[in-house]
């Protein structure tokens, strides 16, 4: 990261006939935008992709739970109807 932050600006030594160059700042600019547009992405769709798995496996689950407490509390509650129609 520290050679990222302390980088120069990209030049072309002289050779081939062809007097030496620097970029200008823009053109960096750009290509900079380019790789962050291209890498982003990539933890984005992971992030994404991975909170939905967990919502719907969150989903199921509290599905799952509810269904169980609902026939618990029928089960409990016939059985203490049954034991009071029994006396």
């Amino acid at each position: 990261m520290s050679k990222l932050l302390s980088a120069q600006p990209m030049k072309n030594g002289a050779s081939a006939g062809f007097e030496a160059y620097e970029y200008p700042r823009w053109s960096q600019v750009v290509g900079w935008l380019i790789f962050v547009g291209c890498i982003i992405p990539i933890p984005l769709v992971y992030l994404v992709n991975y909170i939905k798995e967990f919502q719907k496996i969150g989903l199921r689950q509290l599905v799952r739970i509810t269904i169980f407490l609902i026939i618990c509390f029928v089960l409990i509650w016939s059985f203490i109807l049954i034991g009071k129609t029994n006396r």
